[in-house]
This record gives structure tokens, sequence and C-alpha cells, in this order.
């Protein structure tokens, strides 16, 4: 069965032997202009695409004659989408066979001789604006006066320009151009060399993006100034993930980097009306006399945005990161918690706070060993909040349980018949402390007895 493209190409050849005739798409030709055109374009397929085209022999038998037809009258048909069909195969035939260069000619081979050459008659001319219209959409490379065979506004509209030019285009270095595709932060099309090496172009429609791109951003020199800070802190911002610079050396090891404005207008904060005027301590300072340790300076700037930690001064006066005034008490408590919640071990006049006991009887309770204590890189002995909280779960004071049981701590001592394991007459410790699990074991028997239980003045 003869396919309906077949059957119009052949209507239209013999049409041609009177008057040129044209298919949908394709201009009037005369009968010789078909028949060179089929015997041409009809030697090219999805999987067939000939050496020598222009040497083709037994074109007077049937078979080969037949097999042009239906070839070129498929390639006409649906014009000029089966053509293009045929232009994609090719192109990727030439990319899987690492053919694919900066070179229109090599990528399409003898085709491009074809359209540009054997039939570079006018009346053709169809054939190449189609071709033309292919690499406009898919040809990831650029179009320039080179191609000395295209017409000039085929190279005046193509859309993809070289970085220099989008560089000199955009305003900027070529090198943000490279590092913004590198970080994919617009679009770039690239052709990769035989010899490995990558030729990378831009769509014009990137460059106004570009150059907003790089005019909302400043370099890390740019960025430590505005923030009053060293550029080693600025890079802790951005390895903390704070900052989230578009260009840094993490794309390809930019020479530059670029940090979205907005981001660093984040780190200028506003003062806290206060109704006093507590001691006040800048970031600057923190960051040069106290020894913060890895990772806290970034916990502090969370703290910041946060709201856990609040600039004290005039609202309406903008204060970069560097120059903040803090609280200096609130601050020193906040990062000793900060520490303490993190397993950090505290001194033994901390321990004593957190205890609620005067410092005399938490130095007693470490040189009888009821509080566990280490040595580690800072000076002095160090409680952490293990052994704390060993030593809350295991002991309990007197005067702690006196209240709970709502007795006078001597009442207690001389009632209870569990034996204290320190106190003044036991070790000369200021204060007397029981084990809780005798305690316990003390109220679970005669809790009640304990309780209700009234001294001789008590029942008079």
């Amino acid at each position: 069965m003869v396919s309906s493209s077949l059957l119009r190409l052949s209507q239209m050849v013999e049409a041609a032997i009177d008057s040129p005739s044209g298919l949908p798409g394709v201009p009037l030709l005369s009968l010789l202009e078909w028949l060179k055109l089929i015997s041409y374009l009809g030697q090219y397929s999805d999987n067939a695409q000939p050496r020598k085209p222009g040497k083709l022999g037994n074109m007077h038998q049937l078979d080969t004659a037949s097999a042009l037809m239906r070839q070129a009258s498929h390639l006409l048909d649906n014009w000029p989408d089966n053509f293009h069909a045929l232009l994609i195969e090719i192109h990727c035939q030439a990319k899987r066979e690492a053919k694919s260069t900066t070179r229109i000619r090599d990528t399409f081979g003898t085709l491009y001789h074809v359209l540009y050459t054997d039939l570079s008659d006018d009346c053709f001319q169809f054939l190449r604006d189609a071709f033309e219209r292919y690499l406009h959409e898919h040809w990831a490379g650029v179009v320039n006066k080179r191609h000395r065979a295209f017409k000039p506004e085929t190279i005046a509209r193509h859309p993809r320009v070289t970085l220099k030019q989008a560089a000199k285009k955009a305003g900027v270095a070529p090198s943000t151009v490279r590092h913004f595709i590198r970080a994919e932060v617009i679009a770039g099309h690239q052709i990769e060399l035989p010899s490995g090496r990558r030729l990378r172009s831009v769509d014009e429609q990137s460059l106004s993006e570009i150059a907003i791109l790089a005019k909302g951003c400043i370099t890390l020199d740019q960025a430590a100034k505005q923030l009053v800070l060293p550029k080693a802190r600025v890079r802790e911002l951005i390895a903390g993930g704070i900052l989230k610079p578009l260009v840094s050396r993490v794309h390809g090891n930019a020479a530059a980097w670029l940090i979205p404005k907005q981001q660093v207008q984040a780190l200028i904060f506003a003062g806290t009306e206060s109704m006093h005027s507590p001691p006040t301590i800048n970031v600057r300072y923190i960051l040069k006399y106290w020894h913060l340790r890895d990772g806290e300076f970034i916990t502090l700037v969370r703290a910041l945005l946060g709201n856990q930690l609040k600039p004290v001064g005039k609202s309406a006066e903008p204060t970069p990161l560097g120059n903040i005034q803090l609280d200096e008490q609130q601050t020193w408590h906040w990062l000793a918690e900060m520490r303490y919640t993190e397993g950090a071990s505290i001194s033994v006049d901390q321990a004593a706070k957190r205890l609620g006991l005067k410092q005399q009887v938490v130095y007693d309770l470490v040189r009888l060993g009821l509080l566990t204590t280490i040595q580690d890189h800072l000076p002095g002995r160090r409680v952490t909040q293990a052994s704390l909280d060993e030593f809350q779960a295991t002991y309990i004071s007197l005067a702690e349980y006196a209240k709970s049981v709502k007795r006078a701590p001597r009442w207690v001592l001389q009632t209870l018949p569990v034996q204290p394991v320190s106190g003044p007459l036991i070790d000369r410790s200021r204060q007397y402390f029981f084990r809780r699990s005798d305690l316990n074991g003390e109220l679970n028997g005669n809790e009640a007895s304990l309780i209700h239980t009234s001294s001789p003045k008590e029942t008079e």
C-alpha cells in the first residue's frame, strides 16, 4: 500500500512536467529541481547518512528510485517536523560518537554540504531556513560571523553568546558568569570537545538575570566590612550555612565570593530599648577575648537570629553584627548554659550554684568523693553534668529532706534511724547528707509514723 506522503510527492513530480508545483511548506519547483531534491534528500534517514551523496549509482533502477522517493516524501511531509527529527538524530549520533564540536559542519557532516553546496540554489532556501531554525532552538554553541554560509539575520537572532560576550553585555567579569553557571544559578550550555575541553555558552535571555544577580551581591571583603567582622568569621558564617553565597570557593575554586546583600542585611540588627543600662559587651569583644570554642560563634549568631539573645540599644539605630551590644551578664549566663547542656564541664563554684549549696559545702563533697570531678584542659577540678546528675540522684542534704517532710532539720536528724554518710560529727563537713536509697526505704516503711509523730512538747 502506497503512503499518502509518497502519493502526494509523486503527483507533484508528475504535475511539474507541465509547470512548477509545490507541497505545503515547500515552494514551487520545476521537474529538474524536484528530481535533484529527491536524489539528494532521499538518501538521508534516521539510520543512514551517505558518505558521498553526490555519487549515487543505479538511480535508473526501480528499487533505488522507489527508496529515494519514499524517504524524500517522508522528510518533506509535515514540513519541517520530520526534517527536524532527522537533524535531531544526526546531532545525537554525533554526540554519542564524541564528534560534536563547536563546528556545525563537522557535527552534521555531509548533510551540511548538501544543504549549502549541492542544493545551494535559491529554490532550496527553504531547506536551509529549516536547518537554521533547528540551530536556533537546539544548537548549544554560538553562531557568529565565522559561519559565512548562514543568513545575517540567522546570526543576529541566534540566542546564545559566549561567556566573554555575556560578561561584557552584563557588565561583569567572565569568571563571574562561569561561576554562576557552575553553581547552577543560571542555565548554561556546554559542548565537550574530543580533547576534553568544554566550551560554554549562555542564552541571551539570561543576561539581565546575570546583571541583577551580580548587582545584588557583594564580595567577601565587602561583607566583612559591612558586618564589622574579620574575613575568617565571615567564612565561618558561610561554613555554618548562615550566609549562602551564590559564588564561592565551593563552586570550582572561585577567586571571588559573591554573597547576596539580603543575607548580609539580615545580620544587621536593630537595638532594643532598655529601662536600665546593664553592663554591655559587643560581639567583636566576645570573639577576641572570650575564647569561643568551635561552633560557638555560629550558635551565638543563631541565638541572636532566634531572639534568645537580644541586642541592647536604641531601636532606631541599625547595628552590624560585630558591633552588636549585648547584656554581658545575660550573655555569659547563656554561654555557660549552652556549654553545660552540650556536655562541657563547669567549675566547682558553678556546680555549687546549680546545687543551691555554699561553695565550701561542695568543696567538702568533692574532697570526700561524693561529687566526682575530672581534670580536663581547663584549670582546676571540673564537674560534668553527668556527675551532677549522679550526685543528685544518689544523695540528699538533711535540709532538703527536712523541707520535703515539713519538719525541722534537727528533729528529723534525731528521729531518723538512718545514719548520714557525711556531716559535722562524721567527717567535719558543714552539712549532713544521706543516701536517697536509705531514706526511700525508710519512707516506704515508716512515712506515716515519721510525719504524724509529734515531740512531747507538741502533744501538750
